[in-house]
């Protein structure tokens, strides 16, 4: 709310230099600089907004007036039985803190012994309840006593939005996960980055789409390849996303026991008889073996396949099984001939994965 109104204030200005009318700023406000200044020109070059109001798109023809009529009532307001509501807080009681994590509203509330609505109230920049964890530097607005609190318990509330509400599993993801929970193979949930995708509807833009999906402009340009903001009807956007993913019983690492080497029986000379000592006597001496050591445990390599998806990297696969010691370089090494700048969809790579 801060930035938005800081923005807002900045640009009228800039508009107010340009016109020296207030009239006219805002007109422009409402319809662009382009309008305005096509409106003057077909008014024979007046600068004044009831002269080329007429030129003016419909809406904006509107908007001026309706901005005079607000102004009047809030300078006349007892004069028609209005009266203002006094704020829940004023922001000169406010002060606002750096976040490192995700932080749901919710939890974050219980913390500080705060209502939610107040906290959202505060925070009306984060719609969805929570401030999410995208690689972007996020601010928190609190009431200044409350400050030291969050302060004390940061990692505390980072955990409970951590645990409280997991991401929703993609639905290629969702069935897969049933139908291993069906066979009875699932052992375990994890939650891994993968790449989701987005098709844009008519009227959508890169801000409403970057929301919808908990991610930053930024980032939806630099992953789709995107140098303005133009965007089409029916073009498809990648995002990335956390998804639920089963870990199945046969993907846990089976540590591998060497069996001891097996020592030839020989007698004890308290009850071995002379004759069968005699010959153990003749025999010449060996050389005495090494004791191997009753268990060996090493770590399993598992080889797996696996197949290329769309925009898929070989550092996005790496970073799915970076737990199990996948790295970019031992897929080149296993796959020779790999282009990794030219990844075909349906493709199958060798992955080896030490557990």
């Amino acid at each position: 709310m801060y930035k938005s109104t800081d923005a807002a204030c900045r640009y009228l200005l800039a508009l107010y230099k340009m016109y020296d009318n207030w009239e006219l700023a805002l007109a422009a406000y409402n319809s662009g600089p382009g309008n305005v200044n096509k409106a003057i020109r077909r008014a024979g070059g007046a600068k004044d907004f009831w002269t080329i109001k007429p030129y003016l798109p419909k809406e904006t023809q509107g908007y001026v007036p309706a901005l005079i009529a607000v102004n009047y009532v809030m300078n006349f307001a007892p004069e028609h039985n209005l009266y203002p509501k006094k704020p829940l807080i004023t922001f000169f009681e406010t002060d606002s803190v750096t976040v490192q994590n995700r932080v749901l509203l919710s939890s974050l509330a219980s913390t500080l012994n705060m209502p939610a609505e107040d906290l959202q109230f505060l925070n009306a920049t984060y719609r969805k309840g929570e401030i999410p964890a995208n690689g972007m530097r996020h601010y928190l607005v609190l009431p200044v006593e409350k400050v030291g609190l969050f302060l004390a318990n940061e990692q505390l509330v980072y955990e409970q939005s951590k645990v409280a509400v997991p991401l929703a599993p993609q639905p290629a993801q969702a069935s897969a996960t049933a139908s291993a929970a069906e066979k009875g193979n699932v052992v375990s949930y994890t939650y891994e980055t993968d790449w989701g995708y987005h098709k844009v509807r008519s009227g959508e833009s890169l801000g409403k789409i970057a929301e919808k999906h908990n991610v930053s402009v930024a980032q939806l340009k630099k992953w789709n390849h995107i140098k303005g903001t133009v965007i089409h009807s029916g073009q498809k956007l990648k995002y990335q996303t956390r998804v639920k993913v089963p870990v199945l019983a046969e993907q846990q690492a089976q540590p591998v026991t060497e069996q001891p080497a097996q020592a030839t029986e020989t007698p004890s000379t308290a009850s071995a008889t002379p004759e069968t000592q005699a010959p153990a006597q003749e025999k010449p001496a060996e050389a005495p073996q090494a004791q191997a050591p009753a268990t060996t445990t090493k770590p399993q390599v598992k080889y797996t396949y696996y197949t290329i998806q769309p925009g898929d990297t070989l550092w996005s696969i790496a970073n799915k099984y970076r737990k199990d010691g996948v790295t970019e370089s031992s897929i080149k090494s296993l796959n020779k001939g790999l282009s990794p700048s030219r990844l075909q969809v349906g493709q199958k790579i060798k992955l080896k994965r030490s557990t």
